[in-house]
């Protein structure tokens, strides 16, 4: 494989990380990275990717998506760090911002990715300025959670935040701190939130890798006021007299190869009426 074409197939797969991908979605955003291929260059390397079991295609709505798989999550790794990155077991309150000059590390973080249930629904039904001021007012609530939870918000998809902690015991602490302040707030919203941990590959301030496909799969997963989480988590659960906790069955996501399994986290009707 040339070089254009291994920049190519690691771009792809990156870009896939985040969210499944149509054909002219991966065209459109390679083109934004400043790639000039053309559809039937990226038909055919999706194609190759399908064949190497690194993408698997799904029809959805009438047209075919490709979303990664574990084994392009660890194709990922291995192509973006052949010789072997640093590798940081505890990241400090910044949550693992990469070093002067440095253009990609491997960080053993959590992952939380939230969600408003039903946003499409609460924008069509209040309207665009008074769902702005409602989700405005909510993210201040969130952003109150993760700073005092040493948290760092690494962006904002619209209806929900994508934030990064040093441990997996603070990211749990804060998201149940989010569902409380959800709960007990002024605004009828509900939230959903998905905890994942473990080694993402950090680039430009931003994570990639298995745990932020997992925690992102997790929160679709949720049912308002839920924080569901990998099993290897369930333990970290702060306060039992305050939430409870209720495994599930094993969960089938979206580019990932096997099932998971895991736990949601709720608050307790008598933790919210005191």
């Amino acid at each position: 494989m040339d070089r254009r074409t291994e920049e190519l197939v690691l771009s792809t797969l990156r870009l896939m990380e985040r969210r499944p991908l149509s054909e002219e979605d991966v065209v459109r955003d390679l083109g934004r990275l400043g790639s000039e291929s053309r559809s039937s260059d990226v038909l055919v390397g999706l194609a190759a990717l399908e064949a190497e079991a690194l993408v698997e295609a799904e029809t959805l709505r009438g047209r075919t998506v490709y979303g990664i798989t574990d084994e392009g999550i660890d194709a990922v790794r291995r192509r973006a760090d052949p010789v072997g990155t640093e590798r940081v077991g505890s990241v400090g309150a910044a949550a693992g911002a990469p070093e002067p000059g440095a253009t990609h590390q491997l960080r053993r973080v959590a992952i939380l990715f939230t969600d408003i249930v039903g946003s499409t629904e609460l924008l069509d039904r209040l309207g665009d300025l008074t769902a702005h001021g409602l989700r405005r007012r909510h993210f201040e609530l969130l952003r109150r959670a993760v700073r005092e939870h040493a948290g760092r918000e690494v962006k904002n998809l619209g209806d929900g935040l994508m934030v990064v902690f040093a441990s997996a015991e603070a990211a749990v602490a804060c998201a149940l701190a989010m569902q409380l302040a959800v709960e007990t707030g002024e605004d009828p919203l509900e939230l959903r939130i998905g905890i994942a941990w473990g080694e993402t590959v950090c680039e430009d301030d931003d994570y990639f890798g298995r745990p932020v496909i997992l925690a992102r799969r997790l929160c679709d997963s949720a049912r308002g006021g839920d924080v569901i989480v990998p099993r290897e988590l369930a333990g970290l659960l702060p306060d039992p007299a305050a939430a409870e906790l209720t495994q599930l069955r094993p969960l089938a996501l979206k580019g990932l190869s096997k099932p998971v399994t895991a736990s949601a986290m709720r608050l307790r009707a008598l933790e919210l009426a005191a």
